[in-house]
C-alpha cells in the first residue's frame, strides 16, 4: 500500500466544538448546527459539511486520524518558492505527480496578495505570520522586528509538533547566531525571506 499524504493548511479558528453534540460555540456563544455530509475519503480521513443555520454560516472541514501510518498533514508554498500564488487545482495535480495522494486542502489566512502594495513586491503568497514547512523556515514574523497591525499578536499561528500535537495560538520566536569566535556574543537573525523596513 503507498503512503497517502495529506495535504492540508490550517488557519485561525474562532470556534470550537462543545462536549454537546451538534452545538458549535463561537465567540462564547452556543449555536445549533446541522450535519449537511459526513463522509470517509480516506484511511482515518473524514469530510464533513455542517451549517449553523442561526448564524448563518456552513463550514467544510476535514478531520484526519494521526494516528494512522498512512496519513500525514503538511503545509505547502505556492509552486514551492516565495513571490507567487498557486490554485489548490494545481497544488492537487503536482503533489499527486510527486507520487502523493492528495484528499484535502485549503487556503492559509492572512497572506499577501497583489493589491497589498509594497508586501506583494517582495512577498507575494507569503503568509504575514510564521510560514514553516517540514521544520524549515519559509517566513516567519519576528515580534520585535515587525509589528504589522498588531503583529503575532494578532494572527494565530497553527502547528503540528513531533508528537503529532496541533497547537493554535499567538506565537513569536527568535533565532541567534553563536560562534565560539565571538566569544559571547550572539546576533539575531528575523524578517527570514521577508521586506525589511528601514528603521531610519
Amino acid at each position: 500500500m503507498k503512503l497517502t499524504d495529506v495535504f492540508f493548511v490550517l488557519t485561525a479558528s474562532f470556534a470550537a466544538f462543545t462536549a454537546n453534540a451538534n452545538t458549535f460555540v463561537i465567540n462564547d456563544k452556543t449555536y445549533d448546527y446541522d450535519v449537511i455530509e459526513q463522509k470517509e475519503i480516506g484511511p482515518g480521513v473524514v469530510y464533513n459539511r455542517i451549517r449553523i443555520p442561526e448564524y448563518p454560516l456552513n463550514i467544510n472541514y476535514t478531520t484526519v486520524d494521526m494516528n494512522n501510518p498512512y496519513n500525514r498533514i503538511e503545509t505547502f508554498q505556492a509552486n514551492d518558492k516565495l513571490g507567487g500564488t498557486e490554485t489548490l487545482a494545481s497544488v492537487y495535480e503536482r503533489k499527486k505527480s510527486s507520487g502523493m495522494k492528495p484528499l484535502a486542502g485549503q487556503n492559509a489566512n492572512f497572506w499577501v496578495v497583489p493589491t497589498q502594495g509594497i508586501y506583494s513586491d517582495f512577498n507575494m503568497g507569503g503568509t504575514y505570520n510564521g510560514n514553516l514547512s517540514n521544520g524549515k523556515i519559509i517566513s516567519e514574523t519576528n515580534s520585535r522586528a515587525d509589528q504589522w497591525n498588531g503583529g503575532p499578536t494578532r494572527t494565530g499561528i497553527v502547528g503540528i509538533d513531533k508528537d503529532k500535537k496541533v497547537w493554535l495560538e499567538s506565537m513569536a520566536w527568535e533565532g541567534v547566531v553563536s560562534s565560539s569566535k565571538w566569544g559571547a556574543e550572539t546576533n539575531e537573525f528575523a524578517k527570514t525571506n521577508n521586506f525589511c523596513r528601514s528603521t531610519g
